[in-house]
């Protein structure tokens, strides 16, 4: 009987694989297009304007017969939500934000960043990468699961998609401000999100935990005087140097990483061991180092306003990468104590901006389907990992409390880049991954069996 029901199973999982990735090569062209659609809509942050590529997506919905609603959190700052209601109890929810970074020197892109040029199998564009990409492939990843008679007869739960706006800056008018307004709309048990988790030569990546972004402005008051006679004033920018001088003496609390350095080694070696550039590989030390330490470093410094005047405020911004574990006030308090260690008494503080560390909590289930999905369609097993630099993953994990990964098309190493591109095979191939992964925790003999 267990030999009769493993054989059920593999022939299930086969059948399913085959399904998703007839309907998805068959509608590649209709991919393809929606991706154009997006990149061709405009949405720079700042000033952001999601609301162009918002009706991208309400118009590719009614087409299908899908409703949704758009959430304004500010003119022309949409967000644009839409179930798939399966029935039963569990709930998946894809997440990707709509604006994009500016395009800086135009003349430094061979096409146009609005163009979304197709050339040789890659679809060229500002937010290609990050994460266009990832949106075509989680919104196209619905519509076709929701027209497979196959897949749906064996599917219970929900699936939620938010296209959401202002990553690029501080999710203010996006995921934060949804998840003060329309919490109830996002509430699910497994998030993906979509952002590019490729590394070039190494394959892909699965997000389950990031870094947290402090960015301190520490300003530094001291006293005008004339510069002929300095000694009457206080110098600030003097002060600031020395600070600066003598970060390197600041003392951060000892916190964990969420993976230690040595079993991140052991994961990235195998695929390193494939590459013959040494410096690659050196740079992967240096980044695997990264995702283990606290860092931080002094990124502007700007003080004084007259050549011939001493001085009396200079300000330093300091940007902390932290890991999960190590709270703002920790760091803050730290950075006064080195202050009054070098004799600084007047200073001022602010926080500007606050990306919160955060890392996946259990969640074995959905780490599974994922691999499982890229795994097979792919080709390859994704290296599990957590990520430099923040997401919206913070507000999903530490305010939702959902268990939240990111898997999507893309290299990380091209977002923001100038001639920033996503391949086409790629887009194609988290398409069949994120329909996979619906089909995996929303299987209804599986919850059945719960």
């Amino acid at each position: 009987m267990k030999l009769f029901t493993s054989f059920q199973t593999h022939f299930g999982v086969c059948m399913t694989y085959e399904v998703i990735n007839t309907l998805v090569n068959s509608c590649k062209n209709e991919i393809i297009r929606f991706l154009q659609d997006l990149i061709r809509a405009e949405s720079y942050n700042p000033p952001g304007n999601e609301a162009k590529v918002a009706k991208v997506i309400a118009d590719k919905l009614q087409e299908v017969g899908i409703e949704y609603q758009i959430i304004e959190s500010a003119p022309r700052r949409a967000n644009i939500i839409f179930t798939a209601d399966f029935g039963g109890s569990k709930t998946v929810l894809f997440n990707g934000h709509m604006d994009v970074v500016p395009p800086g020197d135009l003349s430094k892109w061979e096409h146009d960043p609005l163009s979304a040029a197709l050339v040789d199998g890659r679809v060229y564009g500002r937010g290609a990468t990050d994460m266009k990409g990832g949106l075509a492939s989680m919104i196209m990843s619905i519509i076709l699961y929701m027209r497979s008679e196959a897949l749906l007869k064996e599917t219970a739960g929900r699936v939620i998609m938010a296209a959401t706006a202002d990553e690029e800056m501080n999710s203010d008018y996006g995921l934060k401000y949804l998840a003060d307004v329309r919490g109830d709309a996002l509430r699910a048990d497994y998030a993906v999100i979509g952002e590019p988790t490729g590394i070039n030569g190494m394959g892909k990546t699965l997000v389950i935990g990031e870094k947290g972004d402090y960015e301190l402005h520490v300003k530094i008051h001291g006293r005008k005087a004339h510069s002929s006679i300095p000694s009457l004033g206080v110098n600030a920018v003097e002060l600031a140097c020395d600070f600066v001088h003598n970060l390197k003496k600041l003392k951060l609390p000892k916190v964990k990483p969420p993976i230690p350095e040595h079993e991140l080694i052991r994961r990235f070696a195998a695929k390193a061991a494939q590459i013959k550039d040494t410096s690659f590989r050196t740079r992967l030390t240096e980044y695997i180092k990264a995702l283990t330490e606290n860092i931080y470093s002094a990124t502007m410094i700007s003080g004084g306003f007259k050549a011939n005047v001493i001085p009396d405020e200079c300000e330093v911004v300091i940007d902390f990468r932290v890991l999960p574990g190590l709270k703002l006030e920790e760091v803050t308090s730290a950075v006064k104590e080195l202050l009054n260690d070098l004799g600084i008494k007047e200073y001022g503080i602010t926080v500007p901006v606050v990306f919160e560390p955060s890392v996946l909590e259990g969640g074995g289930e959905l780490i599974e389907a994922v691999r499982e999905g890229a795994r097979k369609y792919y080709g390859d097993d994704p290296v599990v990992t957590i990520g430099s630099g923040a997401s919206d993953a913070r507000i999903l994990r530490n305010k939702l409390g959902i268990k939240t990964v990111l898997f999507g098309p893309g290299y990380g190493e091209l977002a923001h880049s100038d001639n920033e591109y996503v391949e086409v095979e790629d887009v194609l191939r988290a398409t069949k991954v994120y329909m996979y992964v619906i089909h995996n925790l929303l299987s209804r003999s599986k919850n059945s069996r719960l």
